[in-house]
C-alpha cells in the first residue's frame, strides 16, 4: 500500500511537470497561444449562439425550463473546455505515436506507459475561454432556476463534474485505442469526436434505450448530465450510486483495454 501511495505521488509531480512544460511552451510561442484561443472563442461564439436561440425560443424541454438549460449548457461548456484541454490533443497523437515509432522512445520511460501517452500535453488556450464561459452560463442558470446554493448542491455539483472528467477520459479513450488495430484510425478519431457531441443537451431528450445504452453500457451520457440533474432534484438515489461507481469500473476497463493494446502493437522499427 506504502508502494502505492509513493507512486500516485510521484505520478502526481510528474504531471505537474508536464502542465509546467506546457506553460513554458505557451510563453515561448506566444503566438500561437493567442491564436488557439481566438480559434477557441470563435467556436465557443457557435455554441453560445446555439444557447441562445434555445433560451431565447422560452420552450420548456422535457420539463427543463429555460433557465434549466442554461445551466446545463454551462456544465456541457465546461467539461467540454476540459476535455479538450486535458484529453483531445493526447489521444488524436495516439495513431502518430504508433505510426512513427514515438510509443518506442515512451516505453523505455521509467513511468506509467498509459500516463505518459494520454496525459503529458495540456493545452490551456482551449481550456480558458471555454471554462469560463461555462461557468458564467452555469452560475447565471443557477440563480435563475432558483436553486439553493447549499453545502449540499456545491459538493455534489462539483463531485459530479469529478466523476465526470474521469468518465470523459475512460469513454472518449477507449475507442481511440482501436487504432492500434487498424491502419488508419482518422475515422476512429473522428467516432470518438463525434461521441462527444451526444451531450450537448439533457440526455432526458432521447429515447429510453439511447438512454440505458448512454448510462449503463457506454457512460458517455453520465458525464455532463449527473452534475445538472443532481441540482436539480432529479437523480435519485440509484443514479447517485451509479454515477459514484461508473467511473471505478470504467477506469478498470480502460486499464484491461489499453494492456491488450499493447501487447498487440508491433514497434516501428521491427
Amino acid at each position: 500500500m506504502k508502494y502505492i501511495f509513493k507512486e500516485i505521488g510521484r505520478h502526481i509531480s510528474i504531471y505537474f511537470k508536464f502542465v509546467k512544460n506546457c506553460l513554458i511552451k505557451l510563453m515561448i510561442y506566444r503566438t500561437n497561444f493567442f491564436m488557439s484561443m481566438a480559434v477557441e472563442v470563435a467556436f465557443l461564439f457557435t455554441k453560445l449562439l446555439y444557447v441562445l436561440v434555445v433560451y431565447n425560443a422560452g420552450s420548456t424541454i422535457k420539463g427543463f425550463t429555460p433557465d434549466d438549460i442554461l445551466l446545463y449548457s454551462g456544465t456541457f461548456i465546461i467539461m467540454s473546455g476540459i476535455h479538450v484541454s486535458l484529453f483531445f490533443f493526447n489521444f488524436s497523437m495516439i495513431q502518430q505515436y504508433i505510426r512513427e515509432g514515438t510509443l518506442d522512445m515512451f516505453i523505455t520511460k521509467p513511468v506509467s506507459l498509459q500516463f505518459m501517452v494520454t496525459l503529458r500535453n495540456v493545452d490551456i488556450a482551449t481550456a480558458i475561454p471555454n471554462i469560463l464561459a461555462g461557468i458564467i452560463c452555469t452560475v447565471i442558470g443557477w440563480q435563475k432556476a432558483h436553486i439553493p446554493v447549499t453545502a449540499v448542491n456545491l459538493l455534489g455539483y462539483i463531485g459530479f463534474l469529478f466523476t465526470g472528467i474521469i468518465l470523459a477520459y475512460c469513454v472518449t479513450l477507449i475507442p481511440e485505442l482501436l487504432c492500434f488495430w487498424t491502419i488508419n484510425g482518422s475515422a476512429v478519431h473522428e467516432l470518438s469526436d463525434s461521441l462527444w457531441n451526444i451531450n450537448s443537451m439533457p440526455m432526458q431528450i432521447y429515447k429510453k434505450w439511447m438512454r440505458n445504452i448512454g448510462t449503463f453500457l457506454f457512460p458517455i451520457l453520465l458525464i455532463s448530465n449527473n452534475s445538472f440533474l443532481f441540482v436539480v432534484g432529479k437523480l435519485d438515489k440509484r443514479a447517485i450510486l451509479w454515477g459514484i461507481t461508473a467511473p471505478v469500473f470504467c477506469i478498470i476497463l480502460v486499464r484491461l483495454v489499453w494492456k491488450k493494446a499493447i501487447r498487440s502493437y508491433s514497434s516501428a522499427s521491427s
